[in-house]
């Protein structure tokens, strides 16, 4: 079959019929009911309280978050030793190296497992899954670290990388239980940035850009192949990508000179919102399961902000402010079963970059 790419002009939505409606696997994303009479939604937003962390003092450069019976964390050093973390206690954490001689990694989870990716600095693409014996398995070679590596997993257990090969272009290599991988190829002018599978049985999602215009892209896969795109936005260089509890995929993208923008498969790709910051780097997107948008991401100055979609607009608030992260480091965030955010990041320290768990506790 040959790939479809449409420009979308008035949000009128892809021609193909989209993908079956499955439940996702993962309990994360969630929100507990409650009754509201102002907002047209059937929950409430969660009212956040004071804000509490815990620091593993390092020299962090890259780090994950994901919700597997509490919040689960990949932190990567800047020596290139991968390693799998949870908070165990006040000022405790369990730590799992991986690997070493990382360049760049992806973490993923469904309601048992966590499932990572990462190139290593010969250019091979790595697989691995625990947490316990993680064992890693290459699956591909060639890879160009620079643009990331991604990993998601759907309800049917399947598993892919996504990366991009220096010659090639976008590549995602994709597997059953035998673990027997096969390479899918997107092409030499797209730019990785997000895969997910969540909600998408059979196949995946991939969130992407071209990389002369900074046009973004959502694709559907399956079916071994790259079956269509459609071009949401223009001028994004940077983005995320995630699936809802209805399996309508969600994007949002940016730049260092333009705002988080907000596009929802659930609305035919229609530009929902456009964020008040002016600057919008390495944007963090989780929808909860009323279909609100929760969005982190990092400015240049640097500081790390969150916003949360109320049904009519956003409610922007500073996590960190200017100056406190560690500059080129992007941050993660993760939302519980109860909807609320957890985040994580690197703060600049004299001695490198420590790594930062956050979370708003409860109301008093």
């Amino acid at each position: 079959m040959i790939p479809i790419l449409l420009v979308l002009g008035a949000c009128t939505g892809p021609a193909t019929p989209p993908p079956p409606t499955v439940p996702r696997v993962s309990t994360a994303d969630t929100a507990t009911p409650a009754a509201t009479a102002d907002t047209g939604f059937d929950t409430v937003l969660p009212v956040l309280g004071p804000w509490t962390e815990q620091a593993l003092p390092g020299d962090w450069v890259e780090v994950w978050i994901e919700w597997l019976d509490g919040p689960v964390l990949l932190g990567l050093d800047g020596g290139g030793a991968l390693s799998w973390l949870r908070v165990s206690g006040a000022g405790l954490w369990e730590v799992e190296p991986i690997a070493s001689g990382v360049e760049t990694a992806a973490l993923a989870v469904d309601s048992e497992r966590a499932y990572v990716a990462y190139a290593d600095a010969g250019a091979g693409v790595w697989y691995a899954e625990g947490p316990g014996a993680w064992s890693p398995q290459q699956v591909a070679t060639g890879a160009d670290a620079a643009p990331g590596i991604d990993v998601a997993v759907n309800p049917a257990g399947e598993r892919a990388v996504f990366y991009r090969h220096p010659e090639r272009g976008l590549e995602l290599v994709e597997t059953d239980d035998a673990l027997s991988w096969d390479r899918v190829v997107f092409g030499s002018t797209r730019e990785l940035h997000r895969l997910d599978g969540s909600g998408a049985n059979p196949g995946w999602y991939a969130g992407n850009t071209s990389i002369a215009f900074g046009r973004l892209l959502i694709s559907r896969v399956f079916d071994g192949e790259d079956q269509w795109g459609v071009a949401v936005g223009w001028d994004h260089t940077s983005a995320d990508l995630t699936v809802d509890s209805d399996a309508k995929a969600h994007l949002v993208g940016g730049s260092e000179v333009s705002p988080c923008v907000w596009y929802s498969g659930a609305n035919n790709w229609c530009h929902e919102q456009t964020l008040l910051d002016s600057q919008c780097v390495d944007p963090s997107l989780r929808i909860d399961r009323m279909g609100r948008a929760h969005i982190a991401y990092s400015t240049s100055r640097p500081s790390l902000n969150y916003a949360r979609w109320t049904g009519g607009v956003f409610v922007e608030q500073r996590v960190v402010d200017g100056g406190e992260l560690r500059r080129g480091v992007g941050s993660s965030m993760v939302l519980d079963p109860d909807g609320r955010p957890h985040f994580v990041f690197v703060r600049q320290t004299v001695d490198g970059g420590e790594l930062v768990y956050g979370t708003y506790s409860e109301p008093e």
